[in-house]
């Protein structure tokens, strides 16, 4: 998962907001972290840090993100962070962990997502919609009790139809239900092992609503 740290109003409302917007569409699971209380908040469970307002952060924050990734993580920045720069971003280490400056200035929403997504890696993905349009966004939450886990599918492109629908999930679960629109009930859906990637794949019924799905899963 990766945190998205800005105060999201003024010069950096649109570029910060449609970062995460982007990075919906490309099913890269994200936190939103207001600045405002960056410096209070728990960077649990974080792979890596973006930081992509034009105005550094307080000295107390910036010491918490620095420590982030000098702990193993992975700061994604601007250039007014510092730092050598080598093509887009200049990657080079910071304890056990990593700070990507970029060269210039962050102002493109749709390189940011995209790039971030590299530098983080494909092999942190936690899940992949195939044969579903890219013009999405997903959800995936887990129940306090850790018993249950739901995914819930958005597709603003609900027309296109390239196969079978599939789900791929890195996490294995014992059971899934698929609820969508107009369903008075859950239709179990098998899961299956992943061909390319450790994980399972579901695929779903030809008949499930293309614009909205919920799978439901037991933990």
């Amino acid at each position: 998962m990766v945190g998205v740290i800005s105060d999201f109003t003024g010069e950096h409302y649109d570029l910060s907001g449609e970062i995460l917007n982007l990075m919906a569409r490309r099913d890269l699971l994200f936190r939103v972290l207001w600045k405002s209380r960056a410096a209070a908040e728990p960077f649990t469970g974080l792979k890596a840090l973006v930081y992509a307002d034009n105005v550094p952060p307080e000295p107390a924050l910036r010491r918490k993100i620095l420590s982030f990734a000098e702990q193993g993580g992975l700061l994604i920045a601007g250039p007014k962070w510092g730092g050598e720069t080598h093509l887009r971003y200049g990657v080079r280490s910071v304890g056990k962990g990593r700070l990507a400056v970029a060269k210039e200035d962050l102002v493109d929403p749709y390189e940011i997502a995209g790039d971030v997504h590299i530098l983080v890696s494909y092999s942190n993905n936690l899940l992949r919609f195939y044969n579903s349009s890219s013009s999405g966004c997903s959800h995936y939450t887990v129940s306090t009790d850790g018993k249950s886990a739901l995914l819930q599918g958005l597709s603003f492109g609900s027309s296109r139809q390239g196969g079978v629908r599939a789900v791929w999930l890195r996490e294995k679960h014992r059971g899934a239900r698929l609820w969508s629109i107009g369903s008075e009930s859950a239709v179990p859906v098998q899961a299956f092992p992943a061909e390319d990637f450790p994980g399972e794949e579901y695929k779903l019924p030809l008949g499930a609503a293309p614009g909205y799905i919920a799978l439901e899963f037991d933990v």
